[in-house]
């Protein structure tokens, strides 16, 4: 089992080298490792699963095809696209992880997170969090 660990690549329109770097990056990691967590801030800003722009279906196609190749994918939500819900989730072909997420690998026991919610002193920023999450 090869583990791989990438996080804040802001993705966006603006920068489109970087959105094609992290699609040649899938291309290898389908090949190279077993599982592949992303720890958030995977794009610039996400407003929403009903996101129907060329980016959002581009990134959400190309994970799809790598996890179809083989790569277990997981998402755990950044500060940045805290708004992935589960619309992304099934058409990236990923699983969401809370945040924290723990695990064991071996011997190892693994605490995995964006870490935003280590920001204690922007209140402003988690209530908005908390409220846009909520499921009421």
């Amino acid at each position: 089992m090869k583990l791989g660990f990438i996080s804040d690549l802001h993705l966006s329109e603006n920068m489109p080298s970087v959105t094609e770097g992290f699609f040649n990056f899938l291309d290898n990691a389908a090949q190279e490792l077993s599982h592949l967590y992303i720890l958030g801030d995977l794009f610039e800003a996400w407003i929403g699963d009903d996101d129907n722009s060329e980016l959002a279906t581009n990134v959400m196609q190309n994970i799809n095809h790598s996890t179809r190749n083989g790569l277990e994918v997981f998402f755990i939500h950044g500060n940045r696209d805290f708004l992935c819900g589960q619309n992304f989730a099934k058409k990236s072909n990923l699983k969401l992880l809370p945040d924290p997420f723990f695990m064991n690998f071996y011997d190892l026991k693994i605490a995995l997170s964006h870490g935003d919610d280590f920001c204690t002193n922007d209140l402003k920023y988690i209530e908005f969090k908390r409220e846009v999450r909520s499921s009421k």
